[in-house]
């Protein structure tokens, strides 16, 4: 796909290729531990807790999400955010290689062990990300012109998708049984290549050359940040909506770690059938996404969103409807999970979507010398709402797997009527507001 950088400023050329190689290095890393398939299948090994299962995504996301805002009051003083984001890929490092570690030590002798160690570095690294997330979107912000963020962050998931079909592969060869290995060391094996290209994707971002930015000059107590922020969506109805739509895309993704575990324990498939639904995820993500970023660049990012969640809402419909379907039919049973693999196509023009639109968006909303606050308090409000979707677990618990997607498909359609009311932002003039 084209990333348009004939268009960008040569001074930012080597930021946009630094970022997307980032991106692409991540999302490999991400892919080989897909948290909601690898993961997911991996803590289910260990347990038999919903609960413990579902705590898996809200808590990798919410820790990225949570601590912004109070970071936020530290940074909108700094003129750049690079050093910080250097530090804390340090600890990010540390935690992963930790969590591989864990894994090839424990696997066999101590499973409650593995757990409670994983869980804690899974912790660590997520509130780290938490830590460097602001950073990064400030610098992205700074670097790349809002009209072609959209290319910005398509290329990162297109790369990154190619390299997912690679990690498609390698999780194939690794749990299908072909190198030899007890499934824990083979988990131990895809978590240590995942830590190498995560440090390398982190390093690439590290090395780019952050130009200073817009500060606020007027020292705050952190009371008083906070207040601040409580304040900006009081008299501003769009971004009012732009919350609340957020909120709801992500109280969705209660469904998200039970997609494919649903595919094991209802409809009869294989640990290898995960390979497959990842490969079709990654094909999903690499079609939608010229298109997404084309869309984001010339028409905005509410549009991209709005489209998004209407393909979100296919995903609980065809999860729900799917079993009785195929009772109906003469499909053999073995081979359920093969037209289940629609709900994978569909995540990927999901995520798709959501990466492309869904934080530049944000980075649409808010000005250049309140960035910070504008970021840190979206995205604490979300990380906030990611946590209670780890009550996912104890929901399915309660009222089964299918009442967990009915919820998600419910989040969804209102999510799609909050920002189908709202206006694109782009255009949009916003008044500072005052300290107090």
């Amino acid at each position: 796909m084209s990333t348009h950088t004939n268009d960008i400023p040569p001074d930012t050329r080597r930021s946009f290729f630094l970022g997307v190689f980032n991106g692409a290095a991540f999302l490999f890393a991400e892919s080989l531990i897909a948290a909601n398939l690898v993961l997911t299948n991996f803590i289910g090994k260990l347990t038999t807790s919903n609960f413990l299962i579902g705590l898996v995504v809200p808590l990798r996301d919410a820790g990225w999400f949570l601590p912004q805002l109070f970071v936020s009051s530290y940074l909108q003083y700094r003129e750049r955010m690079l050093p910080i984001y250097r530090v804390v890929m340090v600890v990010r490092s540390a935690a992963w290689l930790g969590m591989a570690v864990a894994i090839l030590t424990f696997r066999d002798s101590n499973p409650m062990a593995l757990l409670l160690m994983f869980y804690a570095l899974y912790s660590i690294n997520g509130l780290a990300s938490g830590v460097s997330g602001l950073p990064f979107m400030d610098v992205v912000a700074k670097t790349i012109p809002s009209r072609r963020r959209g290319s910005f962050f398509a290329a990162r998931l297109f790369f990154g998708s190619l390299l997912g079909l690679v990690a498609s592969v390698l999780i194939d060869i690794a749990l299908g049984g072909a190198l030899g290995l007890s499934y824990f060391t083979a988990i131990g094996l895809l978590f240590l290549i995942s830590w190498g290209a995560a440090s390398i994707g982190m390093f690439a971002f590290g090395a780019i050359r952050e130009p200073p930015g817009e500060i606020r000059e007027e020292p705050s107590t952190l009371g008083q940040h906070v207040r601040r922020a409580a304040r900006l969506p009081r008299g501003d109805r769009n971004f009012r909506l732009l919350l609340l739509g957020r909120v709801l895309l992500m109280l969705s993704y209660t469904a998200a770690p039970f997609y494919g575990p649903y595919a094991t324990r209802e409809l009869g498939a294989d640990d290898r059938i995960i390979s497959v639904f990842l490969a079709a995820q990654t094909i999903s993500f690499l079609v939608a996404n010229p298109l997404w970023a084309r869309l984001s660049d010339r028409r905005g990012n509410r549009l991209v969103i709005l489209l998004t969640l209407a393909f979100g809402a296919l995903i609980p419909i065809v999860a729900l409807t799917i079993k009785p379907m195929l009772s109906t039919t003469s499909v053999p049973h073995t081979q359920w999970a093969y037209v289940y693999v629609l709900v994978f196509v569909l995540w990927g023009l999901f995520e798709s979507g959501v990466g492309v639109g869904a934080m530049n968006l944000l980075l649409d909303f808010a000005p250049p010398r309140d960035r910070a606050i504008y970021i840190g308090l979206t995205n604490t409000v979300l990380g906030i709402a990611l946590m209670s979707t780890a009550l996912g677990g104890a929901l399915a618990d309660w009222i089964g797997l299918p009442g967990v997607f009915a919820f998600s498909l419910a989040c969804t359609l209102l999510g799609l009527l909050a920002f189908y009311k709202m206006r694109e932002p782009r255009d949009r003039v916003v008044e500072p507001v005052a300290d107090g």
